[in-house]
This record gives C-alpha cells, sequence and structure tokens, in this order.
C-alpha cells in the first residue's frame, strides 16, 4: 500500500533525527547508513527511498536547523517588545534549549572545519545559522542604539557577533565548563556579560 505524504514526512524526520543522533556520537564518517535506519526501525532500502546517500541526509540536517533557526528569530527578535526585551526573550529562549544536542552537529562539521567528503559547497546553497541569526541580531541592536536603549557608540555587527560567538561555545562546552553552574547561577553571568556588551543597566 502506497505511504501517504504524511507518513513519508514522519519516517524521513524520523531519519534525521536517529542520523543526528549517530553524527553527534560517532561523527560524520564513522556513521554507517544501515545504523542510522536500524535507529529508525527501518532497512537499508528504505533509507534509500528517502535519502540518495549519508550526504543527503546530513544537508536535511543542516536544513532543518536552518529552519529552526529562522522559526526562533521570527519568534524572538521579530515580536512587538523593545529591542533590548526581544534580545532577553531570545537569550532566555536559548538557556531553555542548551541541552539540546542537535546543535554539536555545527559542531562536529562547522566549527571543527572538517566538513564531509560531497558537501564542500554545502555553504553556497544552504543558509547557516550564522548568516541568519547575526543580520538578525544586529538589526535589533540597531534598533535600541536609535531608541536610546543602548549606547550610541555601540558596534552594532561586533555585538551580534559576539552574542552569536558566545552561545556557540555556550551550546558545545556546556557539558564540559557550565554543567556545575545552577539555572539561577547561569542566568546571572549571562545576564552580567550581556548587560556589560550592550550597555543595558537595568536587571535581567
Amino acid at each position: 500500500m502506497r505511504k501517504t505524504v504524511e507518513e513519508t514526512e514522519k519516517t524521513r524526520r524520523l531519519l534525521v533525527e536517529c542520523a543526528t543522533r549517530r553524527f553527534i556520537l560517532e561523527g560524520f564518517s564513522a556513521t554507517k547508513l544501515e545504523d542510522i535506519a536500524a535507529d529508525a526501525g527501518l532497512t537499508r532500502g528504505a533509507f534509500y527511498w528517502h535519502f540518495k546517500n549519508k550526504q543527503a541526509i546530513f544537508r536535511a540536517i543542516i536544513e532543518e536547523n536552518s529552519k529552526e533557526a529562522l522559526k526562533l528569530v521570527a519568534r524572538y527578535l521579530e515580536n512587538d517588545h523593545d529591542p533590548a526585551e526581544r534580545i532577553k526573550d531570545f537569550v532566555r529562549h536559548l538557556l531553555g534549549d542548551r541541552h539540546r544536542k542537535n546543535h554539536q552537529v555545527f559542531v562536529l562539521i562547522r566549527l571543527k572545519q572538517q566538513p564531509p567528503s560531497g558537501l564542500a559547497n554545502m555553504d553556497d546553497q544552504i543558509p547557516s545559522v550564522e548568516e541568519i541569526v547575526v543580520p538578525a541580531l544586529e538589526d535589533t541592536i540597531k534598533e535600541g542604539k536609535q531608541m536610546g536603549i543602548f549606547g550610541a557608540a555601540l558596534d552594532a555587527a561586533f555585538s551580534a557577533k559576539c552574542i552569536y560567538t558566545f552561545f556557540w561555545g555556550f551550546f558545545v562546552n556546556y557539558d564540559s565548563l557550565y554543567k556545575d553552574y545552577t539555572d539561577e547561577q547561569l542566568i546571572q553571568q549571562i545576564n552580567g556579560f550581556l548587560s556589560q556588551l550592550l550597555g543595558i543597566k537595568t536587571t535581567w
């Protein structure tokens, strides 16, 4: 019996989730297609019905993460709050999201500069999270400067990159560097960092 569109999409998402976990644990090269399929309760042949090869499913992971980044930006950096509150909302979401391990796929492949073979031109075709989030942060900071919320001398582009870079490091190193902090301590320290960076005088 032919699968419905909904069933096909559900299976595809399951394969992406299983591949993401495998790439995180084993890296791209060591991950086997049959293991991804087995994790999803499928055969290797069923995997090929959805994805041409391992590069294709990795590309799908990047696409999914980019879509999630777009949703995050739209939700927290394009709402009706003032610019400072938008950034605070953005930060609170990231703090609550810190246990998600999908971000470590980017660590394995992007930050360590170990691109899988066959994906050398991937960045020319798929926007990275950086390309989505940093401009949105920069626009928000510029708006805050115009409203007098942030200092006039604040470098919006540099500050946006600092926030983005900080949170990449936070996600990447949470288990090794930040696990001994309580949630309250993390919030206090991160709020202090961003308050000094952006010149926000109020306590978050």
